[in-house]
């Protein structure tokens, strides 16, 4: 009953698009999950399930003891990761062979490669010439990147916690110049339930280097917040 259910939602799915006040007429939705569907994340883990065992059981990417964590899905984001180049190329094949067995397209432009530095060397130019070259992704060539923003994280090649803090702190700024922009004339203490509720999103922060100094400006910052918002209300 609730395959055939799932199965009529998916094939029998049709759509409009309204704009400006005008409605287009009605069209066919064959392909994808429903964005921002509450079933969505629970099809995509059943769909991609099969690349992930497969991934674990070749041993290929990385472990913490004996914990496999070579390969990491969120929603439609996977990261692989290798201890050496040759590992991460064959990790990639296994990700082609199941995309053309699942018809899944990879995208080569939305990925990055990034590279990080073994103990002792100062910069990824005095790696070998083997570790920089270019993987590839479905025939695409992923490029190599120093940083990238994963599930708003900022990742870097050399582990280092500067460009996710900043990052976060200028979410968090951001966040609560709103706050206090459109909901001025609320009372304390029902502001700072939305500096709560809609700002205070640090998930993550306990990876966090606690003696990086810009964790002390984050600090500086969110009690900054609380007592701008206080005065904002006195005022």
């Amino acid at each position: 009953m609730i395959i055939t259910f799932l199965l009529n939602m998916y094939t029998n799915h049709r759509t409009h698009v309204l704009w400006i006040g005008r409605v287009s007429h009605w069209f066919n939705v064959s392909n994808g999950v429903k964005q921002g569907g509450v079933l969505s994340p629970i099809l995509f883990c059943a769909y991609i399930d099969g690349l992930l065992i497969s991934l674990c059981r070749a041993g290929l990417g990385c472990h913490i003891g004996d914990m496999f964590v070579g390969a990491l899905a969120c929603a439609d984001d996977l990261v692989l990761s290798a201890p050496t180049p040759h590992a991460m190329r064959l990790m990639l094949q296994f990700c082609e062979e199941y995309a053309k067995d699942h018809d899944v397209l990879f995208n080569a432009d939305k990925s990055k490669c990034i590279i990080s530095c073994p103990r002792g060397v100062a910069s990824i130019g005095n790696l070998n010439h083997d570790i920089c070259f270019s993987r590839t992704i479905s025939g695409n060539v992923t490029e190599n990147a120093e940083s990238w923003p994963h599930l708003d994280h900022v990742i870097t090649n050399n582990a280092s916690d500067n460009l996710d803090v900043l990052s976060r702190r200028g979410s968090f700024i951001g966040q609560v110049n709103n706050v206090i922009c459109w909901f001025s004339k609320l009372d304390c203490c029902m502001k700072t339930r939305l500096l709560q509720a809609s700002c205070f999103s640090f998930y993550g922060c306990e990876l966090w280097d606690l003696s990086n100094l810009h964790v002390q400006s984050s600090c500086v910052a969110w009690r900054q917040a609380l007592h701008e918002t206080y005065l904002e209300t006195a005022m």
